[in-house]
């Protein structure tokens, strides 16, 4: 696993619902995730998320991707979509979530802690397992900031396993890249319904990775989609049945007479369960040519208008991360005539991949003060120096 602040880190949202709710969960992934990532969109439908898309995403970020809907709907298929690319964490996230302030680091510190584990989820305020702690938390955001606050003074890093049933929900579900490399994809025969991500999350743990609920990250859930969720619910018995299928001994094709079906399967305390002889560890991800071609969500051009170039510089040197962040929200912001000037150093300095026709990026002696950077941003061509905002890259809000 590379060092935490070189690793490749990829954002999936599992998009089913309306509009506000894609658009609220990204803006709280961008407003609360200082770390570096990649953002993937991943529909169950393509005419529906690229209408949602387009309205709620102007500017959209260039880092920004929408994945084709896959071939068959569901949680699973594009979860397999997502991790079907290269990174180094996966995080798969629901539609109308919000993310709150420390979610993510709290997570994979979790993760760093013990190379056993290969599987993270954070508290929540709906759900039918123990991560549902925080049921009365409303979804404005001193609620969601007072609840992440208080969880992180109760619980610190502490992290427990969900045994006996490996049950970490889906809406917020962490995954090393090698966990995916042991195990492989999600098994989508569960379609749109539940089941899928407790079938991974016990296939990884007979490949001996431990998925951990790390009580102190939280994520708050919007109100379910009724479509969705009557989809989402009419499968439960089917799936229930098809997971039992897939985990109890008593039910295996090379017995005579099957065992009748449980109401509910009791996980590790059962010791027909997940029999390791006769668990199917690894399924197949797409082949590369099944898989959606990505591509990119795209910015909304630039607006002919009267108004006077707004120039915001950012003198910066040794913090590619906080440079990252300062450009999500240079780029969130609506002023029809903006631009960002970042004045560096070395190429270290910045993250990979600035891709903005309104971010220009100049080079200085190593060494340089900010003062003198900021005079080299305002002699440029073009630099309005009598409306030009300054930040820092320790002041990422102010771009």
């Amino acid at each position: 696993m590379p060092a935490p602040q070189e690793r490749q880190i990829l954002i999936g949202v599992h998009v089913t619902g309306e509009a506000d709710g894609l658009c609220a969960t990204l803006s709280s992934i961008f407003e609360n995730t200082p770390l570096t990532f990649g953002l993937r969109l991943l529909p169950d439908d393509d005419h529906v998320l690229q209408a949602k898309a387009m309205q709620a995403l102007q500017p959209a970020p260039p880092s920004l991707v929408q994945l084709p809907a896959p071939r068959q709907p569901g949680a699973a298929a594009c979860f397999n979509q997502l991790v079907s690319e290269p990174a180094d964490i996966y995080v798969f996230l629901e539609s109308g979530l919000q993310v709150c302030p420390g979610w993510l680091e709290l997570m994979l510190a979790a993760l760093d802690a013990n190379p056993s584990r290969g599987l993270a989820g954070p508290s929540t305020n709906r759900g039918w397992n123990e991560q549902a702690i925080a049921p009365g938390c409303a979804g404005h955001p001193q609620a969601l900031w007072e609840q992440a606050d208080a969880l992180l003074a109760r619980f610190g890093d502490a992290c427990v396993p969900l045994a006996p049933l490996h049950s970490l929900g889906d809406f917020c579900y962490v995954v090393k890249n090698e966990v995916v490399a042991a195990i492989g994809a999600a098994d989508t025969a569960y379609t749109q319904g539940p089941c899928w991500e407790m079938d991974y999350n016990i296939r990884a743990a007979r490949a001996g990775f431990e998925g951990v609920w790390v009580k102190a990250a939280f994520v708050h859930r919007g109100a379910r989609c009724a479509q969705v969720a009557g989809t989402h619910d009419g499968l439960l018995e089917t799936n229930k049945r098809l997971y039992q299928d897939r985990f109890c001994a008593l039910r295996t094709a090379s017995r005579r007479e099957a065992a009748a079906y449980h109401g509910h399967c009791a996980g590790e305390a059962c010791r027909h369960f997940a029999v390791p002889e006769q668990t199917r560890l690894f399924i197949a991800l797409p082949a590369p040519g099944q898989r959606a071609h990505a591509h990119p969500v795209t910015p909304a051009p630039p607006v002919a208008t009267g108004s006077p170039l707004m120039s915001c510089i950012m003198p910066t040197r040794g913090r590619a991360a906080f440079v990252a962040q300062s450009i999500r929200y240079f780029q969130r912001q609506d002023y029809p005539a903006l631009e960002l000037i970042i004045v560096y150093e070395t190429d270290a300095d910045l993250p990979a991949g600035i891709d903005d026709p309104r971010i220009r990026c100049i080079r200085t002696p190593t060494h340089t003060s900010i003062g003198a950077k900021r005079n080299e941003a305002v002699r440029l061509p073009g630099a309005n120096s009598s409306r030009t905002g300054t930040t820092t890259t320790g002041m990422a809000r102010s771009a």
